[in-house]
């Protein structure tokens, strides 16, 4: 090949190259910076506590364990203390919410299994609810998924939650229910 016809190819190619990028960047403008929307973090409005009250139901080694150990069945009852922090709510109406809750399992039985939670998830206008996040305790620890309604009357809340914490030695569900001032 001549090395004008290489030159040649190059030049038409260097010149149908740049027409086409010209073309794309005209169908797409990059508005100014001053026009650009805002995005920024989720504002955090409202921080609330109250107690927990409910029953878990306890399956694999440690309903076993329990069994064995206490002589107990696998349900049992549960307290505490839930801490929350709410963002304003978007414009569809959903919230972020972060949730740290403590609870003491068992106490009847004569024994005591302490474990803390820590969740975020999302909340709906009409109060529901989905969480996810860890727990531990002393014997165990796992992934934590909630579902719930949080009822308002007037200043306080009243939030019924279903939680399914997954851990290595079996898995706990419970049922609580609190309010919130």
């Amino acid at each position: 090949m001549r090395p004008l016809t290489l030159i040649g190819a190059f030049l038409t190619t260097l010149a149908l190259t740049t027409t086409a990028r010209s073309a794309a960047l005209d169908l797409y403008e990059m508005p100014a910076p001053s026009e650009r929307p805002v995005t920024s973090s989720p504002e955090w409005t409202r921080w609330s506590t109250g107690p927990r009250l409910g029953m878990v139901v306890t399956s694999g080694d440690t309903a076993a364990y329990l069994e064995q150990v206490y002589g107990v069945g696998s349900a049992m009852s549960v307290f505490g203390w839930q801490g929350e922090l709410q963002s304003e709510p978007d414009i569809d109406g959903f919230a972020s919410v972060l949730d740290v809750v403590v609870f003491a399992a068992g106490l009847e039985h004569g024994f005591e299994d302490v474990s803390v939670s820590f969740m975020f998830g999302a909340r709906s206008r009409g109060g529901y609810e989905f969480l996810v996040g860890h727990y531990y305790s002393e014997a165990h620890m796992g992934l934590t998924v909630a579902v719930g309604k949080t009822f308002t009357v007037g200043n306080m809340q009243m939030p019924v939650h279903i939680a399914v914490t997954d851990t290595l030695h079996g898995t706990k569900t419970s049922l609580t229910a609190g309010w919130n001032l």
